[in-house]
């Protein structure tokens, strides 16, 4: 879902399945469903002009084959 120090522009939710958050390449946690993947990426955009900015994601996010997510660019708050 995101790779730490890429841009960041999507808004995730994993709804089932295992989704691992991995920071310098260790598995630092795994998330339950429903839990907000890209929030602060977010929250970041929103305070710049027009949503240009998109900061780095802080950790490697990664969903299991079979897992699901719902995936909201960030534009589609702006809209």
């Amino acid at each position: 879902l995101t790779v730490q120090g890429e841009p960041l522009y999507d808004l995730f939710v994993p709804i089932n399945g295992s989704v691992e958050v991995r920071v310098g390449g260790a598995v630092a946690s795994t998330l339950p469903p429903y839990q907000l993947v890209g929030e602060a990426s977010l929250l970041e955009n929103l305070q710049s002009p027009r949503g240009e900015t998109h900061p780095p994601a802080r950790a490697t996010v990664v969903a299991a084959p079979g897992s699901c997510y719902v995936r909201w660019p960030q534009r589609a708050f702006y809209e």
